[in-house]
């Protein structure tokens, strides 16, 4: 089990590190009582102030301790990368599982794939889906997938969707409607939030959520001006529109 050292309080420490930190050795305390809802909750409190990588992986063995493994692999899953190897370890024997099959052994519909030779297939304890890359007899990436009860949602398609008019219309939008939380302006915090959302086959995005978060405000703002947008010319496969996953960047910078 992973364990973090936690910096004692320091002179020039902003408000929000101080109640993050406070946050943080109270759930420390009560999961060292058994407390481990509380531990949670108190976690993803700390959490919820400043995207930090320690607490999402202290939460996530808590939550693995709770006996919720598909949340745990949630927590590590942008985490676990490859610079920390037994943390890597730990979360590919757990939370993944992976393999690599003739297309024809895959399941999926050879009239949807005519290109696909072989398929490559990952599938995440986090939240149920199984990845599918398929690649041509020449070993090129041509189509990826995901799918989970039925629902099927492309990564990679023949003609991926777009803002209409472009990106560079899309970050004006983004300019133009976000709104710099004080709270992250006074503590001088910048960078960029990463979201995650789905066009639809009808172009309406959907499903959004935070992938890589800067500050709780920031997050809710960029959550916010995301949830703006018109709907986008659809992605398509085959000549027929399909639902995309997206991933979508608001910068915070200050002037």
């Amino acid at each position: 089990m992973a364990a973090f050292a936690h910096k004692p309080g320091l002179k020039n420490e902003a408000p929000y590190e101080r109640e993050q930190r406070r946050l943080v050795a109270a759930a420390i305390e009560a999961k060292e009582s058994g407390e481990l809802r509380i531990s949670d909750a108190l976690f993803s409190q700390a959490f919820d102030i400043y995207f930090d990588r320690s607490i999402a992986v202290q939460r996530a063995f808590v939550r693995l301790m709770l006996g919720g493994s598909s949340r745990y692999c949630s927590d590590l899953e942008f985490f676990a990368d490859r610079d920390e190897e037994k943390l890597h370890k730990q979360f590919e024997t757990t939370c993944v599982t992976r393999d690599t099959l003739p297309f024809i052994h895959s399941g999926l519909a050879a009239s949807r794939f005519p290109d696909a030779s072989t398929v490559q297939r990952v599938t995440k304890r986090s939240d149920g889906r199984t990845e599918y890359t398929m690649l041509d007899k020449d070993g090129d990436v041509k189509i990826r997938i995901s799918t989970a009860l039925g629902d099927t949602i492309f990564m990679l398609c023949n003609e991926m969707p777009q803002f209409q008019g472009g990106e560079r219309e899309m970050y004006k939008l983004f300019g133009k409607n976000t709104k710099y939380p004080t709270a992250a302006l006074e503590e001088r915090i910048s960078g960029i939030v990463y979201i995650g959302s789905i066009v639809g086959s009808d172009g309406v995005l959907r499903d959004h959520h935070v992938l890589r978060g800067l500050h709780g405000s920031m997050d809710r703002e960029a959550l916010r001006v995301v949830r703006l947008m018109p709907p986008w010319q659809t992605g398509s496969h085959q000549g027929q529109t399909v639902p995309v996953k997206y991933y979508l960047p608001v910068r915070f910078t200050m002037r």
